[in-house]
């Protein structure tokens, strides 16, 4: 008797064997880590954090609503561009944290900043290449010879002794 239970308790751990464990076809969780979302989120600016602010630093509850957003986009098997994507089709192009380098943003936020400054720059060396000119124009002006000769020079000097 004991052997008939012991085979029967053998034979049905054997048949339920193959149901305790997952199948290997069986949906996979995605596992996230936090510097995942933490990469996403730096590329996004929160609805509500001051302009300098990305979800990865910024403190408001609508940062961390973001951070739980970017996390369950992730969880659910999307990549880094389309989580971007994602966001930018829902909140618009306003939650990016840079432009995108297209159309007017490449001009604007992209191009005219780097014209600007290298005039800028090319401004300030050509005034101070104009003040260096004129500064030793103004030495050399000075080491030249003198606009009276010294016999002129000597003959007012007599003048002015006899007048007075």
């Amino acid at each position: 008797m004991m052997d008939r239970i012991t085979v029967l308790l053998l034979a049905f751990v054997i048949l339920l064997l193959p149901f305790s464990f997952p199948d290997s076809t069986s949906a996979q969780v995605n596992v996230v880590s936090r510097a995942d979302m933490l990469e996403v989120a730096r590329e996004i600016h929160p609805p509500g954090c001051t302009d300098s602010m990305t979800a990865d630093y910024c403190t408001l509850s609508t940062a961390t609503e973001t951070r739980a957003e970017i996390y369950e986009l992730l969880k659910q098997g999307n990549s880094k561009d389309e989580v971007v994507t994602i966001l930018v089709d829902k909140y618009g192009e306003r939650i990016l944290a840079s432009p995108v380098k297209e159309g007017f943003h490449l001009v604007a936020a992209w191009i005219l900043p780097i014209v600007g400054i290298t005039a800028g720059i090319t401004g300030v060396f050509l005034l101070l290449k104009t003040w260096l000119r004129r500064r030793n124009g103004m030495k050399n002006a000075h080491t030249a010879e003198p606009a009276v000769s010294m016999e002129v020079e000597k003959r007012v000097q007599a003048e002015l002794r006899n007048w007075l």
